[in-house]
């Protein structure tokens, strides 16, 4: 065991092996930091703070059965390393910032059956609005490359999201149990043609999120349980050739499926942000080009009986909504349309949909220009 102030170890060599480790961070000891705290403040870096931190180009590191806790920043950080690295068989418990953050890196890489229960514990620490404050389970930043697999892991309790795909591409999230979250379960945003497939998504602050700021998506949304989530179970925001295909949602807070071109929808943590609303500014450019088709939609509208629906269209065009079946459930509180197309919507095309008993209001609610 090693209690560690700086990195415990910091790789910067080619084909390190670091296997069965116990690591403890001794975060309890350390000076809460202040709010204006900054990512690089005198002598304190962030990577400074991590478990393992891998940096200056270096590939194909193993960090295989190690138990990692308490730490004031990450619990493995990769900034600046090169393709081929595994993290596998790893538990990860109450992390101070991220517990897996990758940056500035190449793919293609490996991250899978690892256990993360806490992140984003260190106070003040992460309670900033900047890009390296984010309280995440596995976080993807910017410039990580492609190929990418994220598979089998159990991952839990994120002050923000269980895994943020910021900046990766041609990548796969698949297996993975994400729960009780405060922001999403997953997001994916700024990148595209990932693969979002067969996990098991409960009691986030959101389900399964995808928002593009720019003209671009690509990802597919297939074969996931997305269930209790305090939001929307699946939400779009901008993008075009999206597939959501199979998905199992049901009795979650807002929308079961909402498709809309608002940037301001995605979910923020209110005990971080307490000055910032939900639904803060900003606009994405609209969803289009998507096929939502045989997802099974249960029980939306949980946050407030008869206000929200199974499946929401809004701001979107060229939507193509095949065998869907949507149920309003037996519970007290049920959605208010089964499928609802707002007049901002445009060529929607729906074949085979079963939407009897779908809404407390109506099963469809039809508003589209074309």
């Amino acid at each position: 065991r090693v209690w560690a102030f700086f990195p415990v170890i910091d790789v910067t060599e080619d084909d390190v092996i670091i296997k069965d480790l116990a690591i403890y961070g001794n975060r309890a000891g350390r000076a809460v930091y202040p709010p204006a705290y900054s990512y690089c403040q005198g002598t304190v870096n962030v990577e400074s703070e991590s478990g393992i931190y891998i940096h200056d180009g270096a590939k194909a590191t193993v960090v295989d059965g190690c138990y990692i806790s308490n730490t004031q920043g990450e619990g493995i950080f990769l900034n600046g390393g090169g393709s081929n690295q595994r993290f596998v068989n790893n538990r990860l418990i109450d992390i101070g910032d991220k517990g897996i953050v990758t940056c500035d890196v190449s793919g293609p890489a490996l991250i899978s059956g690892n256990y993360i229960d806490g992140a984003g514990k260190t106070p003040n620490y992460v309670s900033l609005k900047d890009v390296w404050g984010w309280g995440d389970c596995i976080n993807l930043h910017p410039c990580s490359g492609d190929g990418w697999v994220v598979t089998n892991n159990i991952l839990k309790n994120a002050l923000r999201s269980g895994i943020r795909l910021t900046g990766v591409s041609k990548s796969v999230v698949s297996n993975n149990y994400v729960s009780d979250c405060k922001d999403c379960g997953i997001i994916a945003c700024v990148r595209d043609e990932n693969t979002i497939i067969g996990n098991s998504v409960f009691r986030n602050g959101a389900g399964i999120t995808l928002a593009f700021p720019w003209d671009v998506g690509s990802t597919t949304v297939v074969g996931n349980n997305i269930s209790e989530n305090k939001r929307n179970g699946i939400m779009v925001c901008g993008g075009k050739y999206v597939i959501i295909q199979g998905n199992s949602i049901s009795h979650n807070g807002e929308h079961g499926i909402f498709i809309t071109d608002k940037a301001y929808d995605i979910p923020v943590t209110e005990e971080r942000w307490p000055e910032k609303p939900i639904r803060g500014e900003g606009h994405c450019s609209p969803s289009n080009r998507i096929i939502v088709s045989n997802n099974a939609i249960i029980a939306s509208s949980q946050r407030a009986h008869n206000t929200y629906d199974n499946i929401f269209l809004r701001c979107s065009s060229d939507i193509l909504l095949e065998g869907n079946i949507c149920y309003k459930g037996e519970g007290s509180k049920k959605p208010r349309y089964g499928l609802n197309i707002a007049n901002t919507c445009s060529y929607i095309t729906m074949r085979d949909n079963i939407l009897e008993e779908s809404g407390e209001v109506d099963n469809l609610h039809n508003e589209a220009a074309d």
